[in-house]
């Protein structure tokens, strides 16, 4: 049983039996002499040319080349070569990667005709990008050493975010850490401060108000002994 192939439009059709699986729709991406860039595939944007086959996990690169030869009369040439990679979006931040999953060649077998999707661990939403080099150009550049430096780009990509995120946490955490820390000791110092100015507010008070309790006790002494001295030189000037 062969795929079934949709171009630009997505034509209903009977359920197809194919190992008691329904097939899935892949998203396949053509372009000449090199792959379309990844800035491409930005923001939910995609090439224009967009090719839509129904097919399997177990489709292999031969046969989703023969597909795209159906509707490319251009690539049917014999010796026109076919670079295949899957295009899937990154985990951590917007944006697609790239992988390199094999090449075929129009006419000519090679070791990458039975490769299937499901080998190189393709998932349901990725995209299918499809290099395609007439015969006299000579075989496509591969794609690895240009998903090499795309990979290396994502990584510093990846790399410079995480170190950015991580000093903003960490800027955070410190803040959060001394606004807390100064928080507490400006309880505590407040708290000491006040405790010390209580005690000694009550230790003047204290003070001042003995002293003076004692002065007026000691005036008041002073009083009655004077008090008392007069009645005794009055008693003594009465005559009996």
């Amino acid at each position: 049983m062969e795929s079934l192939i949709v171009e630009d439009k997505v034509e209903s059709s009977p359920p197809v039996d194919r190992e008691k699986t329904c097939p899935l729709l892949l998203r396949v991406f053509c372009n000449t002499g090199r792959h379309h860039p990844l800035n491409e595939y930005v923001r939910g944007n995609v090439p224009s040319n967009e090719l839509q086959i129904y097919t399997w996990m177990d489709a292999t690169l031969k046969e989703l080349t023969s597909l795209v030869k159906e509707v490319n009369p251009e690539a049917r040439r014999k010796g026109t070569y076919f670079d295949f990679g899957i295009i899937f979006p990154t985990p951590r931040m917007p944006g697609y990667r790239s992988k390199e999953i094999g090449t075929t060649c129009s006419g000519q077998k090679g070791p990458d005709d039975g490769v299937t999707l499901a080998s190189k661990r393709f998932q349901i939403g990725d995209y299918l990008s499809i290099s395609i080099t007439a015969p006299q150009r000579g075989p496509p550049p591969r794609m690895g050493n240009r998903m090499g430096m795309d990979n290396r780009m994502d990584n510093r990509m990846d790399n410079r975010m995480d170190n950015r995120m991580d000093n903003r946490m960490d800027n955070r955490m410190d803040n959060r850490m001394d606004n807390r820390m100064d928080n507490r000791m400006d309880n505590r110092m407040d708290n000491r401060m006040d405790n010390r100015m209580d005690n000694r507010m009550d230790n003047r008070m204290d003070n001042r108000m003995d002293n003076r309790m004692d002065n007026r006790m000691d005036r008041m002494d002073y009083r009655m002994d004077n008090r008392m001295d007069r009645m005794d030189r009055m008693d003594r000037m009465r005559p009996f």
